[in-house]
């Protein structure tokens, strides 16, 4: 069964966001976080952004996306909003 992450939040300078974001693959894979599958922005605000992420270990995803160093790595990306994180499966049980 595959294992997902969403999540969404607003950025206050997306061209900011973007290259701090990328820097930080390692330690979203060393969080459980396998893959970002999808960056996408809102088409009204392009500082609306919602990433699909791959997940190898929800509960280490999780406990990441709750985490102090999480919440401080969001902060210095300029991310404005609460993000809003959502685990997922395909369906299949």
């Amino acid at each position: 069964m595959s294992k997902y992450m969403l999540c969404l939040h607003e950025v206050a300078d997306y061209a900011k966001w973007k290259p701090i974001f990328d820097s930080t693959k390692k330690l979203r894979e060393e969080n459980g976080l396998t893959k970002d599958l999808s960056v996408l922005r809102q088409k009204k605000d392009k500082n609306d952004v919602v990433i699909l992420f791959e997940v190898h270990d929800i509960a280490k995803a999780n406990a990441f996306s709750q985490s102090n160093a999480f919440k401080e790595l969001m902060k210095k990306a300029g991310v404005i909003s609460t993000p809003e994180i959502y685990f997922l499966s395909n369906g299949r049980s």
